[in-house]
């Protein structure tokens, strides 16, 4: 089955119903699936932590290539070239947690390493332009996406924003059709609570795809020209434009990256986003209603 995840093609052993199904084309990652297993440990050189202190995802070496692991969900090799990866699922883990820990979490990587410029960004388009807006999980990116689309935008990533320099203009590629939000916010936003379906089995978060009649989804590439940075709740508010250095370490915040350790790979992001913070609006944005939040927005589009 092969599928059409923002630039890249996939062949997938298993079905992947949120992303797009294409006939022709070839694949450029294939996605193995093995059986449910014990976890290999292996020695991480980086980690992504939970908001408590706790491990999220370990990285970590392994036989010709990259080791991921989640928790007590599952692991995921990827190969050197980012061309394979590997689901190895830990016993009791539903399908549908895999594959949202594939596409939200290993695929921006895997897009990552092959040398896009990818941000952790939920972005919107509106009048043939796009807006991004970068912060820490649980800053609203996803809220104020969606709050946006509730006023007919429409949205183009949740998560993983790809942008590219096209000329004098960079581009944002959409990734699939999908946006993530709490049964809370959907109540806020008018929606009942249980639209969409379930993401993964540990949260009650829901993900509204292209048959929600409330949201469009955006399939166009399209010129980015704003980038918002939101403060989470125990962050300080900022208001204004961000600036030289500011502008670039927001920016280095939000990047995907699957090995750290890669000299010449930092330096192509470092000169891509210090590109990037010069040429394209960057703002930090206060918190409020999302409602007011995304009316500010689409004034400033």
């Amino acid at each position: 089955m092969r599928y059409r995840f923002s630039d890249l093609l996939l062949d997938s052993d298993e079905p992947l119903p949120e992303l797009q199904a294409v006939a022709t084309g070839d694949a450029d990652v294939s996605i193995g699936w093995m059986p449910p297993g014990p976890p290999e440990r292996r020695p991480a050189f980086a980690t992504w932590p939970t908001p408590s202190g706790g491990q999220w995802l370990t990285f970590a070496d392994a036989a010709g290539g990259y080791l991921l692991t989640f928790d007590t969900q599952a692991q995921f090799t990827v190969s050197v070239d980012a061309g394979h990866v590997a689901v190895r699922p830990f016993p009791g883990t539903p399908l549908t947690t895999l594959r949202h820990l594939l596409l939200n979490q290993v695929l921006p990587l895997v897009l990552s390493r092959r040398g896009r410029l990818v941000l952790h960004a939920s972005a919107i388009g509106w009048h043939g332009q796009v807006a991004a807006f970068m912060g820490r999980s649980g800053a609203g990116k996803s809220t104020i996406a969606a709050a946006c689309a509730a006023r007919g935008a429409m949205v183009v990533t949740d998560d993983c924003l790809v942008v590219r320099r096209d000329g004098a203009r960079w581009l944002a590629t959409p990734c699939d059709a999908g946006v993530r939000l709490w049964p809370e916010t959907l109540e806020l936003l008018g929606w009942p609570r249980a639209s969409g379906v379930g993401v993964a089995h540990y949260t009650d978060k829901r993900r509204i795809g292209a048959a929600h009649p409330a949201v469009r989804f955006e399939t166009r590439v399209l010129p980015l020209v704003r980038v918002f940075q939101l403060s989470a709740a125990d962050e300080p508010d900022g208001r204004g434009v961000l600036r030289g250095r500011r502008a670039v370490m927001a920016l280095a915040s939000a990047l995907f990256r699957l090995d750290v350790r890669d000299a010449e790979e930092s330096r192509r992001q470092f000169d891509a986003i210090s590109a990037l913070a010069a040429e394209v609006s960057i703002e930090a944005m206060a918190r409020e209603h999302p409602a007011e939040a995304a009316a500010a927005v689409l004034c400033r589009m």
